[in-house]
């Protein structure tokens, strides 16, 4: 995925810009030289990683918390299918262990996943959201 998928119009108000700020800076990060191999800490998640699964966990968190946003505005959310699948793919990948998760952790308990879920449905249950509990979201 390319920082195309990121932008946004520059002319924006005050919480847009401070978002523009905040994107700005990590894909700032993220774009450095070595950046793919070197170590990122991530006490959320209980350690050091290397920097393309930090990088992979950052993207993942995008994904979901738009369809936090998206969810408390009763809106759907409607990524394309390149971006749901590499974030299931990521969220696979986030460590599951229930003494990891829950109240005061990064991540709510994973719940089932539905035979024939789609990709968002299940990223957000791989990562303790109900999606069902948000009529109108997808999931």
């Amino acid at each position: 995925m390319t920082a195309q998928h990121w932008r946004e119009p520059r002319e924006l108000r005050e919480p847009a810009r401070a978002h523009r700020a905040a994107v700005d800076a990590v894909l700032s990060a993220f774009a450095e030289p070595g950046v793919v191999e070197r170590e990122f800490v991530l006490p959320e998640l209980g350690g050091g990683f290397a920097g393309r699964t930090a990088i992979g966990f950052h993207f993942v968190d995008h994904v979901v918390h738009a369809w936090d946003v998206a969810a408390a505005l009763g809106v759907r959310l409607r990524p394309a299918e390149e971006v749901l699948v590499a974030a299931l793919a990521v969220a696979r990948r986030v460590p599951a262990d229930a003494a990891g998760r829950g109240p005061g952790f990064a991540f709510a308990p994973a719940l089932k996943v539905p035979e024939g879920a789609g990709p968002l449905a299940e990223t957000l249950r791989l990562l303790g959201r109900k999606p069902r509990a948000w009529p109108g979201t997808g999931g």
